[in-house]
């Protein structure tokens, strides 16, 4: 059995029969190091251009005509806002505690227009009703991830390495891959069309071609 299912095992076992699982005591929680150079500056420009890459895709879809699902929109929020909790947490491990206007200014970011503003609503809700889990999918993907040596950054799209940046490139990626499709279907209904209206226009003048002796 891998170290995800345990884990599996022993949170259902904890969450349904009470039992405190201690052996989930012996698994080491194994985030990466946060970059050296990491603060507010930095996190509010990432954060920044994670809202842009959304908004284009948003802008993109509604291009082709379609809208971005309800609940990718939520997920992309919900990871930005335990992102943003993950951030707090580790400016206070670091010795440099973020102050509550300061927190306020990332939450703000996440709600300057009525679509955000939505979005966001809808990923507090989802959070609700995930606070039920016996154990969540982040802390699974800490639980069971790989160490990391002590000079090892994050790949270059990430911040922090966390679980829900991680999960945002994948979200961002299957955005994406779905909108090709649909580019895709529509470029190929168009040239069927095309074909088909080429057909009842060439039809007429072969049966007049065919009755010439």
């Amino acid at each position: 059995m891998s170290a995800l299912s345990e884990t599996r095992v022993e949170s259902e076992e904890a969450h349904f029969r009470h039992n405190p699982a201690p052996l989930l005591k012996a698994h080491q929680l194994k985030r990466k190091t946060t970059a050296q150079n990491l603060d507010l500056h930095n996190y509010q420009t990432w954060l920044f251009g994670m809202l842009e890459r959304f908004q284009k895709l948003r802008t993109a879809y509604a291009a082709n005509g379609i809208r971005i699902k309800e609940a990718w929109g939520f997920l992309y929020f919900k990871c930005l806002l335990l992102n943003t909790a993950d951030f707090v947490v580790a400016q206070k491990n670091r010795q440099a505690p973020l102050a509550r206007v300061q927190i306020l200014s990332l939450l703000a970011l996440l709600k300057q227009n009525t679509t955000l503003r939505y979005y966001l609503q809808g990923a507090k809700l989802s959070l609700l009703i995930d606070s039920n889990d016996a154990l969540s999918d982040a802390e699974l993907f800490y639980l069971t991830r790989e160490p990391c040596t002590d000079n090892e950054e994050p790949p270059q799209t990430l911040l922090l390495g966390t679980y829900h940046e991680t999960l945002l490139e994948d979200l961002i990626a299957s955005m994406r891959q779905e909108l090709r499709q649909h580019i895709h279907q529509k470029a190929k209904s168009k040239v069927q069309a095309v074909a088909a209206v080429g057909c009842i226009l060439i039809l007429p003048v072969m049966g007049w071609l065919m009755q010439i002796p």
